[in-house]
C-alpha cells in the first residue's frame, strides 16, 4: 500500500509541472514554497495545484466507489460508468445548466448527487423485472441500456438547447475549469463517504461469503448493501458534478487492487481508491500534454484506455457465473 500512495504522491507532484504555459521546475517549486513570482505563483498554486488535487479526489471517489459496488452487487462487471450513474449525473446537470447556464457548484452538485440516484434506482427496478431476477449479469446488461438511454438524452440536450460548447464539459469530462473552491466543496463530500466506506469494509468482506454466511455470522445485509449504496451514489455523483462523466476509473481500479490485496475489502477498496486516483491524473497529465498547449479531454483519454481493457476484463470473467 505504501508503493500505491508513493506512486499517487509522485504523480501528483509531476501534475505541477504541466501545464499549457512552460515552466521551469525550480520556479514551480519556488513557487510552493513562495519564492516565485507573481505570475509563476498564481500558475502554480492555483491552476495546477488545485487541478492535482482535484483529479486525486476524483480518481480516489471513483475507484472507491466501483470497488464497493462490484461487492454490493457481487458482479466484477459494475461500476459507476457500467451502471449509469455517471450518465444519470451528467444528465441531471445538463438539465440544469439548460435552465441556469451559469448555475452554482452547488445546485449542480445536489442535481449531479439526484441523478446519480435516480439512475441507481431505475437500473435495480428494471433488473429485478427480468425472467432471472436480480443477477449480476442482468444489473450490467440494464446498467448499459439505462447508460446508452441517459447518454442519448443528453445528446439531445446538448444539440436542442445549442449549447455545445457550454456543455461539452459535462458530456466528456475534464479538470481544467475547477479551483479551489471546487476542490473544497468535493472534499466536503467524499471525505465523510470515504469515512463511511471504510468502516463498512470488514461488514462488506463478509458479504463476499454469501447472503446466508453473512447473516449467519450477524450481518443486517440489508443496511450494509443500503448503505454501501449511498456512499457509492455521493463518490460517482460529487466525482461527475466536478469533473464531468469520467468513465472506465470506477470498474478498472477495483480489479487492480485485488489483484495487489485479494478480497479483504479492509485493503482492497482504500487500494482501488488510490490506483483511481494515480490513473486519473496520469491521464490528465498525458491529456495536457501530448498536444499541448491544447488538451484532451479527461473522458476522451480514459475512454480510449478504457474500451480495450473492458474488453480484456470480460474475456476472463466467467459469464456464466453472473447469471
Amino acid at each position: 500500500m505504501a508503493s500505491l500512495v508513493s506512486l499517487a504522491a509522485l504523480a501528483g507532484l509531476a501534475a505541477l509541472f504541466v501545464g499549457a504555459t512552460g515552466r521551469a521546475p525550480a520556479d514551480v517549486i519556488a513557487a510552493l514554497f513562495g519564492g516565485a513570482d507573481a505570475e509563476t505563483a498564481l500558475v502554480v498554486r492555483e491552476v495546477r495545484l488545485p487541478r492535482a488535487v482535484a483529479a486525486m479526489l476524483v480518481g480516489g471517489a471513483l475507484g472507491g466507489a466501483g470497488a464497493v459496488m462490484q461487492v454490493v452487487t457481487r458482479n466484477p462487471l459494475a461500476g459507476p460508468g457500467i451502471m449509469g450513474l455517471n450518465g444519470g449525473a451528467a444528465l441531471v446537470v445538463l438539465a440544469i445548466m439548460m435552465v441556469q447556464p451559469h448555475a452554482p457548484l452547488p445546485l449542480l452538485a445536489t442535481g449531479s448527487l439526484l441523478g446519480s440516484a435516480a439512475a441507481a434506482g431505475v437500473v435495480m427496478l428494471i433488473a429485478r423485472t427480468l425472467r432471472a431476477g436480480l443477477t449480476p449479469l442482468g444489473l450490467t446488461l440494464c446498467g448499459a441500456a439505462v447508460a446508452a438511454l441517459f447518454g442519448a438524452v443528453s445528446g439531445a440536450i446538448v444539440i436542442g438547447a445549442n449549447m455545445q460548447n457550454d456543455m461539452l464539459y459535462w458530456t466528456v469530462g475534464g479538470l481544467g475549469t475547477l479551483d479551489w473552491s471546487a476542490v473544497g466543496f468535493l472534499a466536503l463530500g467524499v471525505v465523510p463517504a470515504a469515512a463511511l466506506t471504510m468502516a463498512l469494509t470488514p461488514a462488506l468482506t463478509l458479504l463476499l461469503l454469501g447472503d446466508e454466511a453473512a447473516i449467519g455470522l450477524g450481518q443486517p445485509i440489508r443496511r450494509i448493501r443500503a448503505l454501501g449504496i449511498i456512499t457509492v451514489v455521493i463518490g460517482a455523483g460529487l466525482a461527475t458534478a466536478v469533473a464531468g462523466p469520467v468513465a472506465f476509473v470506477g470498474l478498472m481500479a477495483p480489479h487492480g487492487a485485488r489483484a495487489l490485496f485479494g478480497h479483504d475489502q479492509r485493503w482492497t477498496v482504500p487500494a482501488a481508491a488510490v490506483i483511481g486516483a494515480s490513473a486519473v491524473q496520469v491521464a490528465d497529465i498525458i491529456g495536457r500534454s501530448v498536444v499541448a498547449p491544447s488538451e484532451i479531454p479527461l473522458g476522451v483519454f480514459l475512454g480510449l484506455c478504457g474500451a480495450p481493457l473492458l474488453v480484456w476484463l470480460v474475456s476472463r470473467v466467467d459469464l456464466a457465473r453472473l447469471t
